[in-house]
């Protein structure tokens, strides 16, 4: 409940278009560009793609789940999988929609929350007339996670 809060707070003190499109961190350097295509850009961290993304996770993974149960207990009957693992991984396991859509939206999340947390860390340092080196290095080390997340991050497919 509080992380909803903070969540809304940063949205609302960094909400402004200037600031999202902003790029935080350096240019990625040229990769291969088989991968490139997979590569999640840091412009796709916005509000507008974290919220379809919550979206998806919030709604349609329990849709998904749901259309897959009778497939499942078919599968189990006919005993071609094990009858140990459980019906929830069952269900998504088996569904492409789930597979490749989950930790795509799951990364988009992620990576607009660290965005807009560095966003509201550093206005918060910009309107501050004394600012300690606590908040000083909390916003170091959210740029570094921010970064180094945008560094690694690629859609699954």
């Amino acid at each position: 409940m509080i992380r909803a809060y903070i969540i809304i707070v940063i949205i609302f003190l960094c909400g402004s278009m200037v600031l999202a499109n902003e790029q935080l961190c350096p240019a990625p350097k040229a990769s291969d560009p088989k991968e490139d295509f997979l590569k999640i850009k840091e412009t796709e961290f916005n509000i507008d793609k974290a919220l379809q993304s919550l979206n998806f996770l919030d709604k349609k993974v329990y849709e998904i789940i749901k259309d897959n149960d009778e497939r499942t207990y078919q599968l189990i009957r006919s005993n071609k999988i094990d009858k140990e693992m459980p019906l929830e991984l069952l269900s998504v396991l088996s569904n492409e929609r789930f597979y490749l859509g989950y930790p795509n939206h799951l990364s988009i999340v992620k990576g607009t929350l660290l965005k807009y947390r560095l966003l509201y860390l550093r206005e918060l340092i910009s309107k501050s007339t004394q600012t300690s080196s606590g908040i000083k290095n909390e916003l170091e080390k959210a740029k570094k996670d921010y970064c180094d997340f945008i560094s690694s991050v690629q859609y699954v497919d």
